[in-house]
């Protein structure tokens, strides 16, 4: 296992995809991997919610409160940024932060600051069917409004084809690639130099993307 940042390699992974892509699932198998990775913090939205679930009345609609867990998750996600990728003591830190990608004005402010404050920044676009992604969305519970889902699978389907055409114009990221639900978690590792990396596995078919400078 990699234990400390080599040169060039990703310290900040943010890991996308429409809801219900499986992005929280991946999330969680690569904090089991990574358990004893050093300086490694995951930024998961789930932690926001369960905070505030716990302290809302029992049967409260996730719906009424869905906002104020993704202004909450982003501020978390902003700080923990803008703290830069090394500790006070100098040892390196790394993020894996959880995120739709499908909010341009988001993405585009994440990577700026992120390359401000000196982070290496990897988008890892999770790839699903429609079908995918509702069954994903049932299967936890959770199913997003079908105006707010349309709007999140027009936008990643866009984002989802710059990346095959490597049209995307964003700057700031060291790469951004395409790869499926099941090779999600060995892409994020292997970009991240931690155990569980599949290396070559990343992207399938699609193949690694890297952005257009």
């Amino acid at each position: 296992m990699t234990t400390h940042n080599q040169p060039g390699q990703a310290n900040l992974i943010v890991v996308a995809g429409v809801p219900g892509a499986g992005k929280s699932t991946a999330l969680r198998e690569i904090a089991a991997v990574a358990e004893a990775a050093p300086g490694l913090r995951i930024l998961d939205s789930d932690i926001q919610r369960h905070w505030l679930a716990a302290r809302l009345p029992a049967r409260t609609p996730y719906g009424w409160y869905r906002p104020c867990v993704h202004l909450a998750h982003q501020v978390s996600v902003a700080g923990q940024v803008v703290a830069g990728p090394n500790r006070r003591d100098g040892r390196p830190r790394r993020l894996i932060v959880h995120d739709p990608g499908t909010r341009p004005w988001w993405r585009r402010g994440l990577v700026t600051l992120a390359r401000v404050r000196g982070w290496r920044a990897e988008l890892v676009f999770v790839e699903v069917s429609r079908r995918e992604a509702l069954g994903g969305q049932l299967a936890r519970g959770r199913v997003v409004r079908e105006a707010s889902f349309e709007a999140h699978w027009h936008r990643g389907q866009r984002l989802a084809a710059q990346l095959r055409r490597s049209t995307m114009t964003e700057g700031g990221w060291q790469r951004a690639y395409l790869t499926s639900r099941a090779e999600a978690v060995g892409a994020v590792c292997a970009a991240l130099g931690i155990g569980g990396g599949t290396g070559g596995s990343v992207g399938g078919s699609v193949g690694d993307q890297r952005v257009a400078a």
